[in-house]
Formats: C-alpha cells, sequence, structure tokens
C-alpha cells in the first residue's frame, strides 16, 4: 500500500493527460457531428496527438539519459578526479539516478586516492629498498623493477612493457629459478654469481590469487651478499697470510734451536750466528704483531691522538736525524725540500712520523747503491702535499691497485724482508687523519708517493 501511494503523482497526470488526449475529441465529435467519418478524423487526430506527446517525452528522458550516459563513461576513461553531476531534472527517477551516479562518483574518487597512496607508499618502499625486486607476469614478462634492481644489473631500458627477464637479468641459472616457479608454483631459491662478478642471494616467490588457484606471476628478490662474500674472502686471506708470515720464522728458529741443543760442539762463531739469526726472526714475528695490533686500533678506531698545528720542517728534522745512518750505509742518497718552510698541516705528530717512516723504510728496501730518495713538501692554497719519491726497482702496473692491501707483495719484494703491512698502515693512518694517498710507480724507473693534508 505504501509502494502505491509512493507512486510518482506526476505519472498519474500523465496518464490523465493522455486520457484526455484520447476522450475528448471523441466527446466533442459526438455532441457536435454524429458519423462514421467524423468518429474516425477524431481518432486518427488523437492518435497523432498521443505519438506526439509520446514523442516529447521519450526525447526528453532520451537527453537525459545521453547527458548521464556521458559522465559514466568519465568514471574510465578520465584520469583525474570524477566530477559531479550538478544538473537538474524534471523527472523523478532520472533524479534519482543521477544522484547514484554522485555517490558512485564519490566512492570511487576515495577508492582511487587510497589506490593512488598504497602505489605511492609502495613505491617509496620498494625504491629505497636495498634488495633488487622485480615482478613478471604469468607469462614471464616484467611488469615492475625497483631502483635497486635497476642499479645492481645496470639495466638502461626506460620502460619494460613487453620485455622478458631474460633481456634484463642475462643469468640463465636464474631464469631457471623463475622456470622452476612458474611451473610448479613453488618457491625457490640460492646463491648466484653473475657475469659482473657480484654475488647474490636470489628468492623466487610465485604470486598467487587469494584462493591459490590462479597463477599470478612470480616475485624475484635480490639480496646482494658480495660484501659478505669478500670479507670472508679476505678472513681467509689474512689466516692465510699471517700463518705464512708466522710460520717461516718459527720454523727457522725451531731449526737453529735443535741444531744448538744437539750440537753441543758448535763452532762459537756458529752458535753466535745461529743465536743472531733467532734474534732477527723473533724481531721479524714481533713487528708483525705490533703491525696488525696497530692496523686492528686503527680500524676499530681506538687510537688516541693529538690533532694539532705540526710543522713540516721539524717533521723532516725528525726523519732526517732518524735514516741518515741508515741510508748512508747503503750508498742511497737521500734528500729532504719544501717551498715553504714554514708550511703546517692538521695531524698528529707521531701519526705523521709513522706514515713516512714506513714510507722511507720501503724506499730504502727497494733502491740500490747510487740511487736517490727525495722527500719534498709543497703547498697550494688550501692542501699541503709531501712526495716520497725514488729511482729504484719500481712497481708493475697491475700490482699497483693492490699495494695498499694487507700483505699484499709484488713479486720482487717477496723476500723475508717486511710484513706487507707497511702501506696498508700508511694507507689507514693518513684516513684517520682526513688526508690522501696515491702512489705512481713504473718498474725499472721508479716510485712516487704523495701524501695530501688539509693546511693551516
Amino acid at each position: 500500500m505504501k509502494k502505491f501511494l509512493s507512486t510518482d503523482i506526476k505519472f498519474f497526470k500523465r496518464c490523465l493527460f493522455v486520457g484526455l488526449f484520447i476522450l475528448l475529441p471523441q466527446i466533442f465529435t459526438e455532441i457536435i457531428f454524429d458519423g462514421i467519418i467524423w468518429s474516425f478524423l477524431s481518432a486518427l487526430v488523437s492518435t497523432a496527438l498521443i505519438c506526439g506527446y509520446l514523442y516529447y517525452l521519450f526525447h526528453r528522458i532520451k537527453i537525459d539519459i545521453e547527458y548521464i550516459s556521458s559522465n559514466v563513461e568519465f568514471l574510465y576513461l578520465q584520469e583525474s578526479k570524477f566530477e559531479n553531476i550538478t544538473r537538474s531534472f524534471e523527472d523523478q527517477f532520472i533524479q534519482k539516478l543521477s544522484r547514484r551516479f554522485n555517490e558512485v562518483a564519490g566512492h570511487l574518487n576515495r577508492t582511487v586516492e587510497n589506490l593512488s597512496s598504497e602505489k605511492t607508499k609502495l613505491s617509496a618502499v620498494l625504491d629505497t629498498m636495498a634488495d633488487g625486486v622485480i615482478v613478471l607476469d604469468k607469462e614471464g614478462m616484467i611488469s615492475l623493477v625497483n631502483q635497486s634492481a635497476i642499479t645492481s644489473f645496470s639495466i638502461k631500458l626506460r620502460s619494460f612493457e613487453g620485455v622478458k627477464f631474460i633481456e634484463v637479468v642475462r643469468d640463465h641459472e636464474i631464469q631457471k629459478m623463475v622456470d622452476h616457479c612458474l611451473k610448479t608454483k613453488e618457491i625457490s631459491g640460492g646463491e648466484v654469481e653473475v657475469s659482473s662478478g657480484g654475488f647474490f642471494y636470489v628468492l623466487v616467490i610465485p604470486l598467487l590469487s587469494t584462493d591459490n588457484l590462479i597463477h599470478e606471476g612470480v616475485l624475484i628478490t635480490f639480496h646482494d651478499i658480495s660484501r659478505f662474500r669478500r670479507l670472508e674472502n679476505t678472513r681467509r686471506e689474512f689466516v692465510a697470510n699471517v700463518s705464512h708470515e708466522l710460520r717461516n720464522p718459527l720454523a727457522g728458529i725451531k731449526g737453529l734451536a735443535e741444531s744448538l741443543e744437539h750440537f753441543d760442539d758448535l763452532d762459537s762463531d756458529i752458535r753466535k750466528e745461529f743465536i743472531y739469526r733467532i734474534n732477527q726472526d723473533v724481531d721479524r714475528m714481533t713487528k708483525l704483531i705490533n703491525d696488525l695490533l696497530e692496523l686492528s686500533k686503527l680500524e676499530s678506531g681506538q687510537v688516541k691522538t693529538n690533532i694539532m698545528s705540526v710543522e713540516i720542517e721539524l717533521l723532516f728534522d725528525k726523519l732526517r736525524k732518524t735514516f741518515s745512518e741508515a741510508y748512508s750505509e747503503r750508498g742511497v742518497a737521500l734528500g729532504f725540500e719544501y717551498e715553504n718552510q714554514d708550511s703546517r698541516v692538521v695531524a698528529e705528530f707521531g701519526m705523521l712520523t709513522q706514515i713516512f717512516t714506513n714510507l722511507l723504510e720501503n724506499s730504502l728496501k727497494f733502491t740500490n747503491k747510487g740511487d736517490f730518495v727525495k722527500v719534498y713538501c709543497k703547498e697550494n692554497n688550501e692542501v699541503v702535499s709531501i712526495e716520497v719519491s725514488d729511482n729504484g726497482v719500481g712497481i708493475d702496473k697491475e700490482h699497483i691497485p693492490h699495494v695498499f692491501e694487507r700483505f699484499y707483495k709484488v713479486d720482487r719484494s717477496r723476500s723475508d724482508i717486511g710484513t706487507g703491512l707497511g702501506l696498508a698502515i700508511v694507507k689507514h693512518i693518513v684516513g684517520y687523519l682526513n688526508g690522501e694517498v696515491s702512489i705512481n710507480s713504473e718498474l725499472g724507473v721508479g716510485t712516487r708517493v704523495e701524501v695530501k693534508f688539509k693546511k693551516i
């Protein structure tokens, strides 16, 4: 009953109006005229009036519906915010339809804003991840790549539409994992060494629908473990190098000690020689251990320093007194020069002394009688540069990138002299003092080491 009472009043009015269109001509004809012809004519007139009115109603409703339809198209064609229908309609049902459209448009606007916000957050998370992420669809085509993956694999493409995974990451081992995951819907992973030399732990995860029935693609993550591999290799090399450096002198000490123990009739000069060699090996191991402790302190930041203004002239005087006798005995010339005797740097005097002590010891080891070693100080507006150069045996170019590594020795220096830690200590001290160190050398010509510090 309520539905009946709530029916559109306009609808009844229109029905009444149509009825009058039908009845009034007939009533008018019956009253004034009489005859079949006039009745037929009145029916024609009534029909024409009814058709005209119905056409008017249909055309008006058609225009309103076309207007609403054109706005509905914006729901899936318009990329920006959906606009509401503000036009007023005479028909109550059309007006109600427009209100429903506005409600749907408002709901879609809120949904799109939420999705856009979530997409922005997801994009920010993916681009700030340290791990590389690549998403493939069920056909194996790339649908998403984050910045870390682009950097790790040096990807130059701007668009990934229609691009296969193997075209971007040219590694058949990873491709096998992807194919296995697409085929079996199972997680696969493992460590992979890529062609660029890096190591990654790759995890391939299937992307399934909520009911786990539809396979929508795979998610691939790349965790860079190159640093851990390098650290592991460094640790192994360190243990091997320390073992090698200690094993030789220990073996020598053991052999000499056994000789002294079992041969009581050894000549006194031979006994003195054995004791002297034992002392040399002990000193060598002591220096090795001290150098390792020094490196450990530098790397851990446990060194206590007194950073202050240091006069280069005082540094050169100390180095000259320390090395003059040793250089004279070897017949190697040692010279100190500077552009400005008042040059000063921000550093710690003890550390500066250790830097150039190590460099001058190296120069003395790898120069011959008649060669020269020069220590030269120059400066500009911001930097004081101190160079230690010689015309000794030099270093082959293939070894230069590695000379600052711990225990690294070039072929010509693989002897019992030195621990292979001197230049590593130099590099760490210079870095600790916020300086820079570089080396240039040519085999058979000589070596030049340059150390730069901030000028006062």
